[in-house]
């Protein structure tokens, strides 16, 4: 959820049409993005080899932070593939703009992109543009390092309190249950009263 606010608010700043934004971590979807582009996205989903080369090895070699496909990729190659004429222009996902980000767990980096109706209007104002995602890539990659550290403060805590003698429960913000620890769920099943025991912790929190 927070990626798909993340994307739809850079795409807002920049007038884009579309967006997505792509992480490679266990446990979580590749892409968040609106339901159409999620649906048209699956077919780089694994990524082909010219997009992961382009996201890696060229992006790396040119340092690029913010950038778009004619600098992470060989343009004119690209516009020959079956995913840019049966996917990009039939959707009209044309002229991506992109903030890219290694995370130090997948070779391939977090990508924010937002896409546009047509060329034509993605090389309006291009380098305005530009200058806008260099001015948010610092919020960008704290995004990033706050969501992966809580990720894995958060499997360090599940994996604690799972061997804990103790019937222990994980709520959300918004006080939906997201996990019960093993202790409390062997409880449960001897409890004959489990649900009037679950509904009565669930209206305390």
């Amino acid at each position: 959820v927070w990626r798909r606010a993340a994307a739809r608010a850079v795409e807002d700043c920049l007038g884009g049409n579309a967006s997505s934004f792509a992480l490679m971590m266990p446990g979580e979807r590749l892409l968040a993005a609106e339901p159409d582009v999620m649906r048209s996205l699956q077919a780089v989903d694994p990524p082909p080899d010219w997009v992961v080369h382009g996201l890696t090895v060229r992006r790396r070699e040119r340092g690029l932070t913010v950038t778009n496909w004619d600098e992470l990729y060989d343009a004119q190659q690209v516009r020959h593939t079956a995913f840019y004429n049966e996917v990009v222009r039939p959707q009209r996902l044309l002229a991506p703009l992109v903030m890219v980000r290694d995370t130090g767990i997948s070779s391939m980096p977090a990508a924010l992109s937002v896409y546009f109706d047509t060329e034509k209007s993605a090389d309006r104002n291009l380098a305005r543009r530009k200058d806008l995602l260099r001015l948010l890539y610092p919020a960008f990659c704290s995004g990033i390092k706050t969501y992966i550290g809580f990720q894995k403060n958060s499997a360090a805590l599940r994996a604690l309190t799972d061997h804990a003698a103790l019937g222990l429960l994980f709520f959300d913000a918004r006080g939906h249950l997201g996990h019960e620890n093993e202790f409390f769920q062997r409880l449960m099943e001897c409890d004959p009263d489990r649900d009037a025991v679950r509904a009565e912790v669930n209206r305390m929190v």
